[in-house]
C-alpha cells in the first residue's frame, strides 16, 4: 500500500545518495527507485514503494512517486510535509533533500536494497539509467503503444527473465518462484 511519508523517505534516500548537496534529478529517483522495487519484488514478492507502475514514453514510472515530486499539492494535507522535506524546482527538474532519513519508515531489509541499487546504478547518468530501464521486458513490451499516454505495468511481468540483466537481478529461480506465489497471494487481498 502506497506511503506518501515513507515515499519522502525513498526519495531523501536516493537525493542524500546522489551527491554532498542532496540534489539530484527527479528521473533518476524514478529510475533508481523502478531498479530498487523489481530487485525487493524478485527478492521478498512485495516492492519497497507500494506504488503500481506505468508505462510511459521515456521510462516506467513508479505513479504515486512521480506525483509527489512533480504535483505535490495533490495530496492536499500532506503538501506541507512534502515541502519541508524536498525541495522541488520545477524549472531543472531536480529535488533536494531538506531533511535527513528517518530509518523507522524503512525496514533494514528495505534501506539495504536501496543501498544495494545506489552502489550498482547510482553512478550512471540519468539518460544511461534510462537506456537500462528501457532494456527490461516489463517496459519494452508496451513501447508501441504509449505514445503521450500510459499503459499500467503488471508485476507479474517484474518477476520474468529479460534479455538484458544485471548481476543483481540473477538469482535462484525457485527463490524468484517463492517470491512470485508470496505476490500473487497478497494481491488476492488487495
Amino acid at each position: 500500500m502506497f506511503d506518501v511519508k515513507k515515499a519522502l523517505q525513498i526519495i531523501l534516500f536516493f537525493a542524500r545518495n546522489s551527491n554532498k548537496k542532496g540534489e539530484v534529478k527527479y528521473i533518476k529517483v524514478l529510475k533508481l527507485l523502478f531498479l530498487a522495487d523489481k530487485l525487493f519484488l524478485k527478492r521478498y514478492g512485495t516492492t519497497i514503494s507500494g506504488d503500481h507502475y506505468v508505462a510511459m514514453k521515456l521510462w516506467p514510472v513508479a505513479s504515486w512517486v512521480f506525483n509527489v515530486m512533480k504535483e505535490p499539492e495533490r495530496f492536499g494535507n500532506l503538501e506541507e510535509k512534502i515541502n519541508e522535506t524536498i525541495k522541488i524546482n520545477a524549472e531543472t527538474k531536480t529535488l533536494q533533500a531538506l531533511q535527513d532519513l528517518d530509518p523507522d519508515y524503512l525496514s533494514e531489509l528495505e534501506l539495504a536494497t536501496l543501498a544495494e541499487i545506489v552502489k550498482v546504478f547510482g553512478k550512471y547518468s540519468y539518460s544511461k539509467l534510462i537506456d537500462i530501464c528501457h532494456s527490461f521486458d516489463e517496459w519494452a513490451k508496451h513501447k508501441n503503444n504509449i505514445w503521450n499516454s500510459c499503459i499500467p505495468m503488471e508485476f507479474l511481468d517484474f518477476f520474468a527473465p529479460s534479455k538484458w540483466e544485471n548481476k543483481i537481478f540473477e538469482m535462484d529461480e525457485d527463490q524468484v518462484a517463492l517470491s512470485k506465489v508470496i505476490y500473487q497471494e497478497q494481491a488476492q487481498y488487495v
